[in-house]
C-alpha cells in the first residue's frame, strides 16, 4: 500500500554551467555518487547523471513532506542494482519500502518514488 509519493521535473540544461563546478557537485552528490560522476567523460552524460539525481533528492523529499526529517543532499545515494534499477539509500530510517523510477530525453528528466508501508 502506497504510504506517500513525491514526483519532479527537472530541464536537464539547468546542470549544464554545474558539471564542472565541484563546491555544487559535492553539495548535490554522496560519496558513492560522486565516484561513479567522476568516471562520466561525456558533458551531456554528466548533465544527466547531475539532473538524475537532484531529481530523485527532491521527489524523496515531497514523499516524506509529512515526516519531519531534515537531511542533505549529500547524505542521499541514488544508485543502481547491477540490472539497472534504481534504488536510493540514506542514512536515517524511513518508514517503509522506497521504490524509484527515473525517465529521461534529451531535455528533461522526471522522477518519481514512492514509498511503501512495510
Amino acid at each position: 500500500m502506497i504510504k506517500s509519493f513525491g514526483i519532479d521535473i527537472i530541464e536537464n540544461s539547468r546542470f549544464k554551467k554545474h558539471i564542472n563546478n565541484e563546491k555544487f557537485i559535492k553539495r548535490i552528490l554522496s560519496l558513492k555518487e560522486y565516484e561513479i560522476y567522476k568516471k562520466i567523460n561525456h558533458p551531456n552524460r554528466q548533465m544527466e547523471y547531475l539532473a538524475s539525481r537532484f531529481s530523485v533528492k527532491e521527489s524523496l523529499i515531497k514523499a516524506l513532506s509529512n515526516q519531519r526529517t531534515t537531511f542533505k543532499y549529500c547524505d542521499i545515494s541514488v544508485l543502481n542494482k547491477e540490472n539497472g534499477i534504481p534504488y536510493i539509500e540514506v542514512s536515517y530510517d524511513i518508514d517503509g519500502e522506497i521504490l524509484v523510477s527515473i525517465s529521461h530525453s534529451k531535455h528533461y528528466t522526471i522522477t518519481q518514488v514512492i514509498i511503501q508501508r512495510p
